[in-house]
Formats: C-alpha cells, structure tokens, sequence
C-alpha cells in the first residue's frame, strides 16, 4: 500500500469491533491523532502534516466506513466513532494524547474526551456539527447538498475519471487543484455510502451531541470556526448558543477560510495548533 501521507507509515489496529487502518510516523514528540471529516479519509490532512510532523508523533485514522477501515451497515453515530477513537487512543497511543479532529472528526473528539477524560490531553475542534437542529445537517444547508451528490457518486459506483470529471466541470485549469480532487475521488471510491446516509437521515445524535460536550469536557480545546459565507457549518448564531465558552476553551474564526480549513489555510491553521497544543505541555 502507498503512503497516504508523506514520512508515515501505513498500519491496521485490530479493535474489539473494528479495524482502524491508521498512518503512523517515526518522529518523536507528543502523540498527535488526527480525525478527518464525513466522506473523506485520513489524507485530507495531507497539507498540514508537513508541519506537524517537526514536532509531533502523528497518527492519522481512517473513521469506520472511510478509508480502508471496516466497512459496517450500522453503527455511523457519534456513540461509534467516539467509542472507536478512544480504543484507538487507549489500544494504540497507549497514553493520553493530543486531538486534532475536522468536522465529523471534531465532533467525535470532543465527545469522546467528554466521554473519557483520561485518555486525552487536548482537543483541536476545526469546524464541528454543533448545530441543534431536528436534522443533523439542515436541508437546505450547502453541506446537505454536497452530501447528496457525493452520496449518489458512490452509490452509481462512478470511476475516477468519472468522479474527477463532475469535481472540474465548468472549472478552468488554473482553478483546478489536482491533487486534492484525486484525493477526494480516492477517498468517495472506498467510502461505504451508509456513513453519508446515517448522517443525512438523522441518525448521528442518537445518544450523544457536540454542543453539551462542549459544555462538559475538562481537557484543553480550541474551537476553530470557518468561515460561514465559504460553507463553514458554525454559524454565528451557534457560537453565541453556547457563549460564553468554558474556560478550558479558546476560540478563533478563520475569515475567508473553507469548511475544510487546513485546505484553504493549512499554514496558519497548523501555526496555531502547533501554538495551541505546545501551550499545554
């Protein structure tokens, strides 16, 4: 197997219910996690690892459903990924380490430090599905409609030149990031479609939300918001349901950032990471 990310190694660990493949580096330092967002795999970290790996010992995982981790037909709820996170992390990692998660990744950090306090030492939440709605992505949201579309590509089972087709129609060459819409064209090719739809229909809040254990979890955190104009999914009025934020947290908005906000700002997202978690320690 190719690396999928640069100066790591690939790896499976074999869980009480799944196995995780993982990359992992060689370089010593404080154990770093890092927990892509919904549809993607672990190289979506692939423009900040660079960085990180200077001062961490990284470890990337594929979500079950993602990648080439397990493949259910259940179990897509924050109950299962925050419980997998934290074998991962106690199984793996073997101490407590730093969380660095993106989106559906955020979220899954931050409950699963709120559930197991003692395996993690700080979270990194880059734009969490903090929202309370009776969906857990609004519908007329943009994220729903890209879920969609990325949800009827993997059900057609399109080709990569199919799929990479549809991510530059219209597109002009300069406006067209290659190497990225080979990663995402990757990543739907080995996404099991009931990861999509748990998160379409409902089925992610069953037992547990981000926005109480953002009230709750004891560790260090940072919440990094995108920016909402570019498809960033915290709106405002999120962050002032949950104003003021504990003490434990800080906080930053990445103007003209993405969703995705180590593709669009990789540099100045890793700065603060690097900041935040060498504050702690």
């Amino acid at each position: 197997m190719r690396s999928l990310l640069p100066g790591t190694e690939e790896r499976i660990a074999k869980l009480n219910h799944s196995e995780i493949a993982y990359s992992e580096s060689k370089a010593e330092g404080p154990n770093l996690v890092l927990v892509h967002g919904l549809s993607v795999r672990r190289d979506s970290f692939r423009n900040v690892v660079p960085f990180l790996l200077k001062r961490f010992h990284v470890f990337a995982i594929d979500l079950i459903g993602h990648g080439f981790s397990s493949r259910h037909e259940v179990g897509y709820t924050f109950t299962e990924y925050s419980a997998e996170l934290a074998e991962f992390v106690d199984q793996v990692v073997g101490n407590p380490a730093f969380v660095w998660g993106q989106s559906l990744g955020a979220s899954t950090a931050i409950i699963a430090a709120d559930r197991l306090p003692g395996s993690f030492r700080a979270v990194f939440a880059e734009d969490p599905g903090i929202m309370r709605t009776e969906s857990s992505i609004p519908d007329d949201s943009y994220l729903h409609e890209a879920l969609l579309n990325i949800r009827d590509m993997v059900l057609n089972n399109l080709s990569m030149e199919e799929t990479i087709a549809v991510l530059t129609d219209g597109k002009s060459p300069d406006e067209i990031d290659f190497e990225a819409n080979q990663i995402l064209a990757e990543g739907w090719a080995s996404l099991n479609a009931r990861a999509i739809e748990a998160a379409l229909e409902r089925q992610l809040f069953v037992e547990f939300h981000p926005m109480d254990s953002i009230l709750t979890v004891q560790c260090p955190a940072f919440l990094a918001q995108a920016d909402p104009d570019l498809g960033g999914i915290i709106l405002d009025s999120h962050i002032r349901d949950i104003e003021p934020l504990p003490p434990n947290w800080q906080f930053k908005r990445y103007f003209g950032a993405e969703h995705v906000i180590h593709y669009s700002n990789p540099e100045e997202i890793a700065r603060d990471a690097i900041e935040f978690f060498d504050g702690i320690g």
